[in-house]
């Protein structure tokens, strides 16, 4: 309980370090995304192998809980389903992943920051992977996730434990 509370607090502290700077967005199709990573300090968040130069770079790495309340206020943790709408509009699963790296593209400039399983209190794949959590969950243990890697076209669409910690990018509420 006093986790939670303490969660809730730094969450809303977050909130209003990012409200008060305008969040740079960009339009692909019918959506409004964040053009960059969350990086907003809060419990259950990390920088990789701990390196702040690595949150300014590509954002913080957040568990699946805190990644469902960490988007501030007018936007959201997106779908599955929204998630499939910007990968159809930008092609398709097999072009959307070179499409969503690319920064001339789209601007949406997704960036490969890897993932932290604090399980084992591994980082992993930096550079290599991104991984981006929905709001969507499998189950009680589960989420459902989406991951872009270096030298791939497609996107993988996947479920992992709710307890690695991925990137997060906000979607603006319609």
């Amino acid at each position: 309980m006093i986790q939670r509370i303490l969660l809730f607090t730094l969450v809303i502290l977050g909130f209003s370090t990012l409200n008060s700077q305008e969040a740079k967005t960009i339009s692909i199709g019918n959506q409004v995304w964040m053009s960059s990573n969350m990086d907003s300090i809060v419990v259950n968040s990390y920088c990789y192998v701990n390196d702040t130069n690595n949150c300014s770079k590509y954002g913080r790495l957040y568990n699946w809980e805190t990644a469902l309340i960490i988007c501030p206020q007018g936007f959201h943790l997106p779908s599955d389903t929204e998630w499939a709408e910007l990968i159809d509009t930008l092609g398709g699963p097999n072009v959307a992943s070179q499409n969503l790296q690319k920064k001339e593209s789209n601007g949406f400039n997704a960036v490969l920051a890897g993932n932290f399983n604090k399980g084992l209190d591994v980082f992993s794949f930096l550079d290599r992977n991104a991984y981006y959590w929905t709001s969507t969950a499998f189950n009680k243990k589960v989420a459902w996730f989406r991951q872009i890697g270096e030298n791939q076209t497609n996107i993988n669409r996947s479920t992992v434990d709710k307890e690695y910690f991925f990137s997060v990018r906000c979607l603006k509420d319609k």
